[in-house]
């Protein structure tokens, strides 16, 4: 949980200095984390107290995308990053 918590932080920081590359795999990190984490959790009550912050991290990562962070993808990396966060949820 640290991980992605030091990530996500990372992630704030670079997007506010208007590094998007950095912040995009900052995020890409706290998401990679966050979904390991998640496979870990056997109790519904864990489970929904995990869901409510990891949706942080893809609105962020959405965020970055539809501005541009990952060129060309972005639209299409957008689109799949809210997939993942539906299907998580």
């Amino acid at each position: 949980m640290l991980e992605y918590q030091v990530h996500f932080l990372l992630g704030q920081i670079a997007q506010k200095e208007g590094d998007l590359s950095g912040a995009h795999n900052s995020y890409q990190v706290a998401r990679q984390a966050l979904e390991s984490l998640r496979t870990r959790i056997h109790t519904e009550g864990l489970k929904i107290s995990f869901g409510r912050n990891r949706l942080q991290v893809y609105e962020a990562l959405v965020d970055i995308l539809l501005a541009g962070a990952a060129g060309e993808e972005s639209t299409a990396e957008a689109f799949a990053c809210i997939e993942a966060a539906k299907s998580g949820a």
